[in-house]
């Protein structure tokens, strides 16, 4: 069955209740063929409303891995980055990979959906910026990735009340 509920009002929520949403997105391609983390170019921000409340990151990357060496397995890691103003260069907690399996020259679709719940941010107007970063996993064999290269790639910010 269906419920009516044009012009209702829902009181008495307030945890878990979204207070805002931003929206990062990025068209340029970007590729690397090295194992030093290059930005992708998507990156988004947003600053906090409330003490305590956590941000649900959520990001679509599309890329291509170019495989330039037969019959191996190539990866690269995607990496978000929390806090992205201060370019770390080594990142410890959060890292996706993909890898393919091809002949010389192939390249290979990729896209790399994935979430991501911050700690409570202690206080209110507290800007929080992502962006992702990727690299090579290994020096050889020889690939390299490019993303944004079949369509854009997004991230999507909300800030989750405690």
């Amino acid at each position: 069955g269906t419920i009516d509920v044009t012009g209702a009002t829902v009181t008495g929520l307030s945890a878990g209740k979204v207070l805002q949403v931003t929206e990062g997105s990025t068209s340029t391609p970007v590729t690397n063929n090295t194992t030093t983390y290059v930005d992708t170019g998507l990156t988004a921000s947003l600053t906090t409303t409330a003490d305590n409340s956590k941000v649900l990151v959520i990001v679509n990357q599309n890329g291509l891995l170019f495989l330039s060496t037969s019959s191996f397995t190539h990866a690269v890691t995607l990496t978000l980055d929390e806090d992205a103003g201060t370019d770390r260069t080594s990142f410890n907690y959060l890292g996706y990979g993909i890898g393919a399996a091809g002949y010389a020259t192939d390249a290979r679709n990729m896209t790399l959906s994935f979430h991501y719940l911050t700690a409570a941010v202690t206080s209110a107007s507290t800007t929080k910026t992502f962006k992702t970063k990727f690299k090579k996993t290994t020096a050889s064999p020889s690939c390299t990735g490019a993303w944004q290269y079949t369509g854009p790639s997004t991230m999507i910010l909300m800030e989750i009340a405690a």
